[in-house]
């Protein structure tokens, strides 16, 4: 049994109005009975008024929740009486994997009355976490009491990559908006080579494209008008060994690989391509064949929520056969990785020859502005001098990779960590609009 603010200032009254009076009469008695009605009253309170029985508790809202993001945890409440209850909810935190700077509600509920209470969370790990645990507090009818439940009411919470940017980057793709903020629109007709429709000529376009049965019929140059193919694989390749387990900008290299992939693969299934997943370090960790729709790309989803980086050396020979076997059709493969070394460096570029082939095949890396940075610092001391060179001979040695791998026909970017996920999608874009597909 729980005290009110009422009950103490009904106590602290009598408290103060027998110390005034004690200078007058004794006030002892007076005291002890005044105490016993308040504390009677209490009991009386407690015991005609409503239980956890009156009210209906039910977890609603998404279940599905963005890392790093501001996320309501609701809660549907009802009262099932004719009278109003005031209630008090204490949610549950589930540190250190969510971020709650206050999980308490409150408020009164009028007879019959549904009401959604929410508190604020924000998740710093992926993976799926069951919410059970909820403290709720009813006020007693003459307001002395509160009635205290502790219930289990379980529902399982999964943290995604970044479902937000997905949201807002799907709205920029639908007005056909280019991502660097212009207004170049992401389908550019006639540029394709699947057949889309007829349109006069104008000035500027190409002769071959003409229709010519088309022309006769009209009487005037009637074109053929192009669209962009659909249909196509897209797969994404995450790397979770090593040289993605570290952070980068204040982000873990492998978060900031698992939002980008989906994004990716959210706007290439909304321009109608099929898009899938492979993930590995030691070896393949799981594998979703190319497909679209939104089925699918919850599918997707579910499958990279709980992937995990690790201390693993990526065995890049072993994915790279695996995703040769299981897709025979010409795909855009975008591999999430990084190399920390000039011979992890030569031990992926050799080994991507197996996908280079058959496909288009396009390297992901994630640029460390705090290692670009020692290019401008001026050297103190000997320590400085050692540190700096051992950078400067780092970036050089890598800077080679990259230019020895685009020599060969492997698209590699060394992405700013603000614009990765930008650079991947409008490189994507530019693919599709040449046809190189």
């Amino acid at each position: 049994m729980i005290v009110t603010k009422r009950f103490v200032f009904f106590e602290g009254m009598i408290a103060v109005t027998l110390f005034l009076l004690s200078f007058i009469v004794d006030v002892v008695s007076i005291f002890l009975l005044l105490n016993i009605i308040l504390i009677i009253a209490y009991v009386i309170d407690y015991t005609i008024s409503n239980t956890i029985a009156d009210l209906s508790v039910e977890r609603v809202g998404r279940d599905k929740l963005s890392i790093y993001e501001e996320e309501k945890i609701e809660l549907s409440v009802e009262n099932k009486i004719k009278t109003n209850l005031f209630v008090e909810i204490k949610g549950e935190k589930l540190k250190p994997y969510f971020i709650c700077e206050n999980s308490y509600m409150s408020g009164q509920l009028k007879g019959r009355e549904r009401r959604t209470f929410q508190y604020v969370v924000v998740p710093q790990k992926r993976g799926a976490y069951k919410f059970s645990n909820l403290s709720i507090r009813i006020t007693g009818k003459l307001g002395l009491c509160k009635k205290q439940y502790n219930i289990e009411m379980e529902r399982e919470y999964k943290v995604y990559p970044n479902l937000k940017d997905m949201r807002r980057y799907r709205i920029m793709a639908m007005n056909n908006k280019n991502f660097k903020g212009g207004k170049r629109p992401l389908r550019i007709i006639g540029q394709g080579r699947e057949f889309d429709s007829l349109r006069e000529y104008v000035s500027g376009d190409e002769y071959r494209k003409i229709n010519w049965k088309a022309t006769a019929r009209e009487n005037k140059p009637i074109m053929n008008q192009y669209d962009i193919e659909k249909n196509q694989n897209v797969y994404i390749m995450i790397d979770c060994g090593r040289p993605m387990s570290y952070t980068i900008g204040g982000y873990n290299k492998l978060e900031l690989a698992l939002s980008s992939g989906l994004l990716l693969v959210d706007i290439a299934n909304s321009k109608e391509d099929k898009t899938g997943v492979l993930t590995f370090n030691k070896s393949v960790e799981s594998f979703v064949q190319a497909g679209k729709g939104s089925s699918h790309r919850n599918k997707i989803m579910d499958t990279l929520y709980h992937i995990e980086a690790t201390r693993d050396t990526s065995n890049y020979e072993e994915a790279f056969l695996f995703m040769k076997n299981k897709e025979k059709r010409r795909s855009l493969i975008v591999i999430y990785t990084d190399f920390n070394t000039l011979q992890e460096g030569e031990y992926m570029l050799k080994r991507l020859s197996i996908l280079a082939k058959r496909n288009i095949v396009m390297v992901i890396t994630m640029k460390d502005e705090k290692l670009h940075s020692f290019k401008d610092m001026k050297a103190k001391s000997n320590k400085d001098i050692f540190t700096k060179g051992t950078a400067l001979e780092f970036l050089k040695e890598r800077e080679a990779i990259i230019k020895k791998l685009n020599s060969r026909g492997i698209i590699c970017m060394e992405c700013d960590v603000d614009s990765l996920n930008m650079d991947v999608i409008n490189r994507y874009i530019m693919i599709k609009n040449r046809g190189a597909l």
